[in-house]
């Protein structure tokens, strides 16, 4: 069986070093060695991904690191009135030796322009 991928992600200008999948908030959040932090909503990924012509971008980009990073962690909790916010948090952390914590920025829909944010 021959498997190929629907579609590439390629928004990081180094290696990705890690990913997660946020369910409560349905986006992906992806760290390299570029320093930034790329979340990508997944609700019209497909949509976003014919209408572009392949290139899928980024709703927003977090920096705040001075260094590569390494690791990407989020709750993986139930929903829960205590868990709604804390769903909104994701860690990360990298060679400067530094674990940031990041509220993630909320998704305004396809008709806007997507934000970068600064930490």
């Amino acid at each position: 069986m021959n498997v190929k991928p629907k579609f590439d992600i390629r928004a990081h200008f180094d290696s990705v070093r890690d990913m997660i999948y946020v369910n409560q908030l349905n986006i992906i959040a992806s760290v390299s060695d570029d320093s930034q932090i790329k979340l990508w909503n997944l609700k019209n990924i497909q949509k976003q991904f014919d209408s572009e012509k392949g290139q899928l971008e980024s709703f927003a980009t977090l920096r705040g690191h001075k260094g590569a990073l390494t690791s990407i962690t989020g709750p993986s909790l139930q929903n829960t009135d205590v868990s709604r916010n804390v769903s909104k948090l994701i860690f990360t952390a990298g060679h400067e030796g530094i674990i940031r914590a990041w509220n993630i920025p909320e998704f305004r829909g396809s008709d806007e322009k997507y934000p970068t944010t600064n930490g």
